[in-house]
């Protein structure tokens, strides 16, 4: 971890014990949500941190949901007549964040299937699922 410039405040209640040097941390987790709270509320929760703190923090976020969360790679499909089979490699990226235990926080795969032509045979998880028409 990088070393910060300057001290820091390591508690916003009692004395004003300041630490130095101090190493920049940087975590984010998955909730955009609470951070624009905090950010739009600040003055009424006593947040220290400014706005421009919170974009780069939001920023940081955005990123990791959605680049550095996890990869997948789809392996060995294998079509049988009308039907596909294949599987799917999850690699985690972020640790116990994806999704996490808390039970509102759900992760689902989007599968689309096409054609020879390009068009959609089959999609699951985006929203709209099962068959879009008959293979021919």
């Amino acid at each position: 971890m990088p070393v910060a410039e300057g001290g820091v405040v390591l508690a916003n209640q009692g004395p004003a014990t300041i630490r130095s040097p101090f190493a920049k941390h940087s975590f984010v987790g998955g909730n955009v949500y609470m951070l624009e709270l905090l950010k739009n509320f600040g003055g009424e929760l006593s947040v220290q941190a400014g706005t421009d703190h919170f974009d780069a923090t939001i920023d940081r976020t955005l990123a990791q949901l959605q680049t550095q969360t996890a990869t997948i790679e789809v392996v060995q499909p294998v079509l049988t007549g009308a039907t596909l089979n294949f599987d799917v490699i999850v690699d985690v990226l972020t640790g116990h964040k994806f999704p996490t235990s808390y039970p509102s926080r759900r992760t689902w795969l989007h599968v689309t299937v096409k054609d020879a032509d390009g068009q959609v045979i089959f999609e699951s998880g985006g929203g709209r699922s099962g068959w879009r028409h008959q293979r021919q």
